[in-house]
C-alpha cells in the first residue's frame, strides 16, 4: 500500500471514530420517544384550582347512577364532576362536566369546567376530544387565566402524537406567562425537545 493510501485510510478511520464518539457522547435534547414525554409530564391535578374548588362537596358519597344524574341540577352536576375528578374517576367527571356545560354554557365556571373536562379526556386516553376542547379554549379563552393551562395540556397532547412543531410555540407561550403554574415545567420540557 502506498503512503498516501495509508494516510487516507487512517484519516477516514479517524473521522469515522470521531463521528461515532461525538454522536455517542454529545448530549442529546431527548433521546427517547417524544410521545413518552406526555407520560412524564402529564399529571391531572388532584385538586381543582381557581374558584371552581368552591363547589367541592365535603361529603364522601359514592358516584351517582346515570338515571339519578339525569334528574339533578346543573350546578349539582358540576359539584359531582369536581368530586369525581378529584377522586380520579374521570369517566364520571366527563359525564358530569358535559351535563353542566350543555345546561349552562354561559355560567361563570364554564371555562374551568371545560378545561377539567379536557384533562379528564386526556386521562382517559381520549386525545382527539381533549384536543378539540383545548384548542377552542386556547383560541377563544386568550383573555381568561385558564388559557395558559389549556396551552400546557394541548402541548402535552401534541407531544403524545410526536407533533413537536405545534407543541413548541404553545410551550413558549406558557414560559412567557410569568404567573403560570406550569412555567418551570414548560421551560424544562422545551429543553428536552429536539
Amino acid at each position: 500500500m502506498k503512503k498516501h493510501q495509508v494516510t487516507a485510510l487512517a484519516a477516514s478511520t479517524l473521522a469515522t471514530f470521531l463521528i461515532f464518539l461525538l454522536s455517542y457522547c454529545a448530549p442529546a435534547a431527548y433521546s427517547g420517544d417524544i410521545s413518552a414525554l406526555f407520560g412524564e409530564y402529564f399529571r391531572p391535578s388532584l385538586q381543582m384550582e381557581g374558584e371552581l374548588h368552591l363547589f367541592v362537596s365535603r361529603s364522601d358519597s359514592p358516584p351517582i347512577s346515570d338515571s339519578v344524574a339525569a334528574s339533578r341540577k346543573p350546578t349539582q352536576a358540576l359539584e359531582e364532576g369536581i368530586n369525581a375528578y378529584n377522586r380520579r374517576i374521570f369517566r364520571r367527571a366527563i359525564i358530569d362536566f358535559n351535563f353542566f356545560i350543555s345546561a349552562m354554557p354561559d355560567h361563570r365556571h364554564c371555562m374551568e369546567a371545560r378545561l377539567y373536562l379536557a384533562i379528564s379526556h386526556l386521562a382517559n386516553g381520549e386525545d382527539a376530544e381533549a384536543k378539540k376542547i383545548l384548542k377552542d379554549l386556547v383560541q377563544n379563552g386568550s383573555k381568561h387565566e385558564l388559557a395558559t393551562n389549556a396551552q400546557w395540556y394541548l402541548a402535552l397532547a401534541l407531544l403524545k402524537e410526536r407533533n413537536v412543531q405545534e407543541a413548541r410555540p404553545l410551550l413558549k407561550a406558557v414560559v412567557a406567562n410569568k404567573s403560570s403554574s406550569f412555567q418551570n415545567k414548560a421551560t424544562e420540557l422545551l429543553g428536552k425537545l429536539p
